[in-house]
């Protein structure tokens, strides 16, 4: 035979000797109108969940004792065994069956390693009723409260913030606030990350509100000097290898010529002739010919080009400096 169809005995309506007259009659007045022992259990399950309130606290202020009576007319509220407790008495005394039953239920999970941790505090109770025809069946009188969410979620301020708050409420229910320990260290640690999270949102909130037309003006401005900076950048890169050649002194024939050679060819690059993968110097060479317009300055400046590139352990018979007019021509072209 199943176990939830296994009868009940007579432990199962047992009742205490010095019952609250007051239980029963509450248990009579919530099942008043109901027909059917189902419908009984239905109506004192919800009437604990809606009238009552959930506190951890009495869990700390009477142990191994329910006081059914104070729980249902004078404090009203209590932790899981109050409930289930409560619940079963008021069952027992209207003539249904009933056992209570202990275990755990998970609720804190560690964002970290994403396993449910369990505390003795995770400890519940509930209830389980004999009705004809069904067997036992489960109630949870107790209000609702934080159950395990079976979802992926990734790892959050948000998470780890409801973590760091259900160890705070537990060392503080079990009076080990000041105590070391390594859950105080953590709480301590993400309070005062958290609490430097938020001053400084606070201080860009600040400055949002009250500097937002600088910002945007300081946008705008960026925004136009981005669109002159690219409009003019040629002109600027242009304009710096000219004064570059004006400044330069040549004291090596090979060096004068590469560093000549090499801002004729931004300057070129600028006006559209850059100098393409493969190209050889002579190749090159003639097309700043055709740059400059074929005048006889430029092909000497090609032939001392050529002689540096292609037979550079002959003596050099031209001046580097012819390659300083040619520059300046290239760019006076442009």
């Amino acid at each position: 035979m199943a176990g939830d169809q296994v009868p009940p005995s007579d432990n199962d309506l047992q009742l205490p000797a010095d019952l609250d007259a007051r239980v029963q009659a509450l248990a009579e007045q919530v099942t008043a109108d109901a027909a059917t022992d189902l419908a009984k259990a239905s109506r004192l399950e919800q009437h604990l969940r809606d009238n009552y309130e959930y506190s951890l606290a009495s869990v700390f202020n009477s142990q191994n004792r329910t006081p059914v009576g104070r729980f249902l007319f004078e404090d009203k509220k209590g932790h899981c065994e109050y409930f289930a407790s409560a619940m079963a008495v008021m069952l027992r005394s209207v003539g249904i069956p009933t056992r209570l039953v202990t275990g755990f239920s998970a609720t804190v999970a560690n964002p970290l390693t994403e396993y449910y941790e369990i505390r003795a505090l995770d400890g519940h109770a509930w209830v389980e009723a004999w009705i004809d025809k069904l067997g036992w069946v489960v109630y949870e009188p107790t209000p609702p409260y934080n159950l395990p969410v079976p979802e992926n979620k990734i790892i959050s301020m948000e998470r780890i913030q409801e973590y760091v708050d259900q160890l705070e409420h537990m060392q503080r229910e079990h009076g080990l606030e000041g105590e070391v320990s390594l859950q105080n260290i953590l709480i301590s640690l993400w309070q005062t990350l958290s609490t430097s999270v938020v001053v400084l949102l606070s201080y860009i909130k600040l400055v949002l509100l009250n500097g937002w037309k600088w910002l945007v003006a300081g946008a705008a401005v960026f925004i136009v000097a981005l669109f002159l900076w690219r409009r003019w950048k040629p002109y600027y890169i242009k304009g710096l290898s000219y004064f570059k050649v004006l400044a330069y002194t040549p004291r090596d024939t090979k060096a004068a010529v590469r560093f000549y050679l090499r801002h004729i060819q931004i300057v070129m690059r600028i006006n559209g002739t850059a100098r393409q993968p493969g190209t050889t110097i002579e190749q090159y060479s003639r097309q700043m010919n055709e740059a400059a317009g074929e005048n006889p300055l430029m092909q000497k400046a090609v032939s001392l080009i050529n002689q540096i590139h292609y037979a550079p352990e002959t003596d050099v018979t031209l001046d580097p400096l012819i390659l300083k007019q040619a520059f300046i021509q290239v760019y006076k072209k442009s």
